[in-house]
């Protein structure tokens, strides 16, 4: 009877132990863009596993023990975040275990600004577009930035899948020093890169040609102040190729 319990132990220790499942999800920042790079690192009682995030963000930690465990998130220049008490039952995928990271110190990033060719290839969207509304950015990350619903005057690039309509959304980050929202009414020519419909600035506020009257006003000493019908015209004989990534 003994040797039948001892028997019946062993053998529930050894399922117990043989318990696997797995732990997957998805890395953003706080304007929804994937994050490649990032490492994961599940920590749990018994064991730890890490993983990067491949070049859409995603991850995926398999072979886990059966167990409750903290996932951490962390890549340079964001706040590490983590999931606690993420549950691995055998067999099983545990549901998406997603990620906003939230960046550590704005002011301190070194932008780069490109160049305006360099810039117009980088761009998902160009267009003309007058500002209708502004408000905060829904996040996670304390932000100090803005997100305005523009209308479409012209549309002069879009690689976006579905192509933009008569409105369109896009985030102003705050760079150093810079804290004013664009106002009602504004109009001007925009650069914004993005992904999955959620739209920012390609190189903050070098993306930007306000319109004043019947003329551009230029954030690039690359770029003279124009009739704003010669810079759209411009524009419009840009190449539209999608540029090699």
């Amino acid at each position: 009877m003994r040797a039948a319990c001892l028997s019946l132990v062993i053998l529930l220790a050894a399922n117990a132990a043989s318990a696997q499942g797995s732990i997957a999800g998805c890395v953003r920042d706080r304007h929804r863009g994937r994050l490649p790079g990032v490492e994961v690192i599940a920590s749990g009682q018994a064991s730890q596993m890490r993983v990067v995030t491949d070049r859409f963000g995603c991850f995926q930690l398999d072979r886990l023990p059966a167990g409750s465990y903290s996932v951490r998130a962390t890549l340079a220049g964001f706040v590490p975040t983590a999931r606690e008490n993420v549950v691995v039952v055998d067999g099983r995928a545990t549901g998406a275990v997603d990620f906003e990271l939230c960046l550590s110190a704005l002011d301190d990033i070194m932008w780069v600004v490109p160049n305006f060719d360099q810039m117009w290839e980088m761009s998902d969207v160009v267009a003309l577009v007058e500002i209708e509304g502004t408000g905060p950015v829904q996040s996670e990350c304390p932000s100090p930035d803005f997100e305005h619903t523009a209308t479409v005057v012209e549309l002069l690039k879009d690689r976006t899948p579905p192509r933009i309509g008569r409105t369109l959304k896009f985030v102003q980050t705050n760079w150093s020093g810079e804290r004013i929202a664009y106002p009602h009414g504004a109009r001007m020519v925009v650069f914004l890169s993005g992904t999955g419909g959620v739209f920012s600035r390609a190189a903050g506020p070098s993306s930007v040609f306000p319109v004043n009257g019947d003329r551009i006003a230029s954030p690039m000493r690359s770029v003279p102040e124009q009739p704003l019908t010669e810079f759209l015209a411009a524009l419009r004989g840009m190449p539209r190729k999608r540029p090699h990534r």
